[in-house]
């Protein structure tokens, strides 16, 4: 399989549209936390997702044969996009961390105060 084809490209572009879904849907599904761990995975999966705008063009353009050589070359240097892509990536990463790291607390307290619940009610009897 050759992988710089557009049909495999294509199939690339796709899935990261797909994670870039999953990953908006996760981050709006925790934003009832009210904390900032889901709010870094919102702003990351957005600017996630606005850095695949220039893959879009590129594949649609190679796909469709649309284009002559010299302008998939001018428009096949996106690598500040790549950057701004791998940051939202890291910005999600870390969002997910500080949720994570936060439920984590959450339940060692309520593991705690479930503790002192039922020491209190063994001495009560």
């Amino acid at each position: 399989m050759d992988y710089a084809s557009p049909l495999s490209q294509l199939m690339e572009l796709l899935t990261a549209v797909f994670i870039s879904a999953l990953s908006i849907t996760a981050s709006v599904l925790f934003l009832r936390e009210r904390s900032t761990g889901p709010w870094l995975m919102l702003v990351g999966s957005i600017i996630f997702a606005v850095c695949l705008l220039p893959k879009v063009i590129y594949v649609s353009i190679s796909f469709f044969g649309v284009a002559t050589n010299e302008m998939l070359e001018g428009v096949m240097y996106f690598t500040i996009w790549n950057w701004l892509a791998i940051s939202g990536s890291m910005l999600f990463t870390l969002g997910l961390l500080l949720t994570a790291l936060r439920r984590r607390g959450l339940s060692k307290r309520i593991t705690e105060l479930e503790m002192l619940l039922e020491a209190r009610q063994n001495r009560d009897e």
